[in-house]
Order: structure tokens, then sequence, then C-alpha cells
């Protein structure tokens, strides 16, 4: 659970260290289809990265080898995010390459989840 942590926290603070990376997944979250083919780019690979650590916790909470209230916080930030006008239009596309029972489970978190801009409107794009 460390190790976990301490990846998915340099991941996530990656935007503090780099205010380019900011500025990008924040404009993405807003609406991901105005950035160029370049920010595209980057802002996918700052998702798919988050993703791919959810749907890490996810199965390891499943298997009981995560803590279940600790996964079911991150993988709410998570849905939060792709809750977002941008991170909807980024998780309709990604959909596909999601294990299905992760997709289900995110598709229902989202549900019930605020999107992250109106919780913490700091990850509004602000230009």
């Amino acid at each position: 659970m460390g190790t976990w942590l301490s990846d998915y926290n340099n991941l996530v603070l990656e935007m503090t260290r780099d205010s380019e990376v900011a500025r990008i997944v924040r404009l993405g979250l807003t609406d991901f289809e105005v950035l160029d083919a370049n920010d595209q780019m980057r802002c996918h690979a700052w998702l798919i990265t988050h993703l791919l650590s959810a749907q890490n916790l996810y199965f390891q909470a499943e298997d009981d080898t995560m803590h279940q209230a600790f996964a079911e916080q991150v993988l709410g930030f998570t849905a939060s995010m792709l809750k977002t006008k941008g991170g909807l239009q980024w998780w309709t596309t990604a959909r596909p390459i999601w294990r299905p029972e992760f997709v289900t489970h995110m598709d229902g978190l989202m549900q019930g989840a605020q999107p992250v801009t109106d919780t913490w409107p700091f990850f509004n794009d602000a230009n």
C-alpha cells in the first residue's frame, strides 16, 4: 500500500512541480477537445497513468490486498475527474481499453460524483 501511495502521490504532485502539466490537465478536464494534438497526447498520458493506477487499486481492493475504504476515496476522486466535461470526453473514448468490471465500477461512482471542477474550482482552466 505504501508503494502504491508513493507512486500515486508522485503522479498527482507532478501538477505542482510542473505548471505546464497543471495547465494541460486543467484545460483537458475543462474541455479535452479544445487541446491541440500535442496537448491532448500529454493530457491523455497523464490521465491514462492516473487510470492505470486507479484500476490497479480497484483490483487490489477486490482481492483484499488494499484497504477498501481508502480505495473508494481514491476511486471517488478519479470519478470526479472523469465527471468533468473534458474528463467525460476522454473517458468516452478511452473506456474500451479498461477491464469491463472496472468500467462498470467507475461508471457507477461517476453517477453520484460531483465534477472535480465544481468541488475545487481551481481544476477549471483559468485561461
